[in-house]
């Protein structure tokens, strides 16, 4: 078992902090981190730690793992995954969620091996799926560590992915630092310690101290019967669907009552003010789309009427109300030059017509009194085209851009993003050569910025008709190697036969002309003077032969 983690010193962290940040970063920017992420690792001391623990407090390599995972994060576009991300289908398979908690109160993170099936197609579907909830988990859980619990019960071969498990790996030991605090392999078949002594030469040593394996009733040591499942020897019955039920009341309640507890030491508060919080603070008790994850900062915790009024002094304690789901928000963004609809995401649908390219209408209304101009950029200049892409907005006017995919690979949009800067406009541009020189003139510190990022949404009929085209393709392949098998058994029946056919004419004709000399000196004898008379002994002897 793993020994005590090392305290946070806060000296120690605001140090290495100061030295990435110089040499890492130019004023705390760097084109290839994501700007949460960035905010996060100025904000919260306790993340910052959790790289020095794994690097064991050497400065210089834990400036490469930070600069490995900040860069990754924003190739991977982990702060823009939500539940809306994924399909239908990977969101009700339950092989990966997070559910109730330990007897040390840590919440548990339920690998379902036996709900995952390999197939090479959906390898890196598999992977985003595994960092979105981790990075989800990573958040909720304030700094604190958690549990994962690989159930392998009724897992096979077919269930086991090597380039999963390693990814795997690489989150627990490098892109999510410190977030497990121990890991439960539970009910192992034999027939996969093979492919586990494989698994365990990737993983470091400390990694290994981290892992416990468990069968029958070892693991009810460590997490209690009502938050197990019956085959575990549990009571709890709980199992994942999609879209998730409502969160009952009693976990709404210890959520809140942690809450409430954490927030006076949280480690990811801005300048101690608990009610600014980093993108860290989306804390939920379970899984739930509505608070599926979009980091922002300085965001506020809010709670139901009546709740807080009930830990006041003097206050009566009164029955907490139950947290109603949020309404919809509109996607437009209200800034404080222009009102951008969508503000949040752009949808690009597919068109029925492969010859159609897909399209959509940004609209940019100013919502000032002074003339305002904007300038749209893109992460992927070659594979859109905007038009008009800059110019001037008139107060209280509007204006519609028109944002065209190109052809091309589809499967890169959802990692592109379009960034719309805004400035006050106090001279009069005549010529496109003008408004680019402008540009040039503007000061950053005037310059407003709004990022909207990329979703393409493919036919729903054409999968599902690829699909079963699919099906059918199998179904008929199985059908022909049935179909070869039984003319193939038919051919070496037939030849068989064929043979023994041969075999008993051949027979046949030895017998023929075994007896037939016989018949031909009986039908002789009549015209012969020198045989025999049909009273012979010989002649009869013949006859009784032939008969």
């Amino acid at each position: 078992m793993p020994g005590p983690r090392p305290k946070l010193d806060v000296d120690i962290v605001t140090r290495f902090r100061k030295e990435f940040l110089e040499q890492y970063t130019e004023d705390g920017v760097n084109e290839a981190y994501d700007p949460c992420d960035v905010e996060t690792f100025c904000s919260s001391d306790k993340y910052v730690h959790k790289f020095l623990m794994i690097a064991k407090f050497d400065f210089k390599l834990t400036g490469e793992k930070v600069n490995t995972v900040f860069k990754w994060r924003k190739q991977f576009g982990i702060n823009d995954m939500t539940f809306e991300s994924f399909d239908e289908e990977v969101l009700s398979m339950g092989g990966f969620y997070c559910h109730n908690k330990c007897k040390l109160g840590r919440r548990i993170v339920w690998f379902r091996i036996c709900k995952y099936k390999k197939d090479a197609s959906k390898i890196e579907l598999a992977k985003k799926f595994m960092a979105f909830w981790l990075n989800k988990i990573e958040r909720e859980a304030m700094g604190a560590d958690v549990v994962i619990l690989m159930d392998m019960t009724n897992a096979g071969i077919g269930n086991m992915d090597i380039d999963v498990i390693k990814f795997m790996i690489t989150c627990f030991e490098l892109y999510f630092p410190a977030l497990v605090g121990i890991m439960l392999v539970y009910d192992m078949h034999w027939v996969l310690n093979a492919i586990w002594k494989v698994i365990e030469k990737l993983l470091s040593k400390e990694s290994r101290e981290h892992i416990m394996f468990l069968r029958g009733n070892a693991i009810q040591e460590l997490i209690a019967l009502d938050q197990l499942p019956p085959h575990m020897g549990g009571t709890d019955t709980w199992e994942w669907t999609w879209p998730i039920p409502e969160v009952e009341e009693d976990q709404d309640k210890e959520c809140l009552k942690e809450l409430i507890e954490n927030e006076q030491e949280s480690m990811f508060s801005v300048n101690g003010d608990v009610s600014q919080l980093s993108h860290f603070d989306d804390v939920t008790p379970d899984p739930s789309p509505k608070n599926s994850p979009t980091p922002k900062a300085n965001k506020r915790v809010h709670f139901a009427p009546g709740m807080l009024e009930a830990d006041e002094p003097g206050a009566a304690k009164t029955k907490m109300v139950r947290r109603m789901p949020k309404k919809p928000k509109s996607d437009i963004h209200r800034g404080p030059l222009l009102n951008i609809q969508p503000g949040e995401q752009l949808v690009f649908a597919e068109a029925s017509d492969p010859e159609v390219e897909p399209s959509l209408t940004m609209t940019l209304e100013n919502s000032t009194q002074s003339k305002v101009a904007y300038k749209i950029k893109t992460t992927t200049p070659d594979r859109y085209k905007v038009r008009p892409s800059a110019g001037p907005i008139n107060p209280g006017a509007s204006i519609k851009v028109t944002i065209t995919l190109l052809s091309g690979d589809k499967d890169s949009v959802p990692k592109d993003k379009f960034l719309v800067i805004s400035t006050e406009l106090n001279e009069v541009l005549r010529s496109p050569a003008e408004l680019t020189d402008f540009w040039k003139r503007v000061a950053k510190d005037d310059i407003v910025e709004h990022r909207v990022r990329c979703v393409y949404l493919v036919s729903k009929q054409p999968n599902l008709d690829r699909a079963q085209l699919k099906r059918d393709m199998l179904s008929l392949h199985n059908k022909v190697d049935t179909l070869s098998h039984q003319v193939s058994s038919i051919k070496k029946e037939t030849t068989r036969l064929l043979r023994l056919a041969v075999l008993q004419f051949f027979v046949i004709m030895c017998l023929v002309l075994f007896y037939n000399p016989c018949g031909s000196n009986n039908n002789s004898s009549s015209s012969s003077p020198t045989e025999p008379s049909s009273n012979s002994p010989l002649v009869d002897q013949c006859q009784a032969v032939g008969d």
